[in-house]
Order: structure tokens, then C-alpha cells, then sequence
């Protein structure tokens, strides 16, 4: 896995992979330290079962490139592909910060 996959102190939540449509290109992504990241890179599958796949990253890493989906309270996202316009949706947790409670928040959607 080496370095790319270490986060330091940092737990990945969420994690996703997927192909991005009409390309060659994948993008890894992960939660950690309160924020959605993601990484753009490549993808080879390795035919031996003993082996790992492998994902080269074009983007720089996780957490360290800056590559933010968003940069508010957007967090613990997840994907799935929608065939009928060809996209991928992403849906997470937004913060809301309301007064008077500890934490508060909604599953955001597109």
C-alpha cells in the first residue's frame, strides 16, 4: 500500500473508489480529519490473485494534495453511478453548527 495509503494518526472513513465516466482515470476517496478527500489516478488490475491491484496517483495524496470535495462540513460521503446521464453522485454529511445543540446535521443529496 505504501505511503499514499497513510493518513498519519488519521482513520479513513468512507472510503470509495470509482472510474471516472468516459475515461481511464479513478479517483480514490476518503474521510478523515473532518474533511472529504479525494485523489485522480490511474488503475491496473493485477490478473495474479496473490498480487494487489495497483492505483497510481496523479494527484498527490489524500489528506496532504489539498484535493478537498468541499471546503465547509461536507463529510463521510459515498457514490454511486447513475447510467442514465452517465455520472457519478456523491451524497454525504453536511454539519450544520446549529446554536444551542453539541453537533447537528443532514445527509446531503444532489
Amino acid at each position: 500500500a505504501g505511503s499514499f495509503h497513510d493518513s498519519g494518526d488519521d482513520m479513513w472513513e468512507c472510503p470509495d473508489f470509482f472510474n471516472v465516466p468516459g475515461t481511464t482515470a479513478y479517483v480514490l476517496k476518503a474521510s478523515t480529519a473532518g474533511k472529504d478527500w479525494w485523489s485522480l489516478g490511474s488503475y491496473s488490475e493485477n490478473t495474479n490473485v496473490s498480487q494487489s491491484d495497483s492505483f497510481q496517483a496523479t494527484s498527490g495524496e489524500i489528506k496532504v494534495s489539498g484535493n478537498l470535495f468541499d471546503h465547509g462540513t461536507f463529510y463521510a460521503s459515498k457514490s454511486f453511478f447513475d447510467p442514465k446521464k452517465s455520472r457519478q453522485v456523491i451524497f454525504g454529511w453536511a454539519n450544520l453548527h446549529c446554536p444551542g445543540t453539541d453537533w447537528a446535521g443532514m445527509q446531503t443529496f444532489p
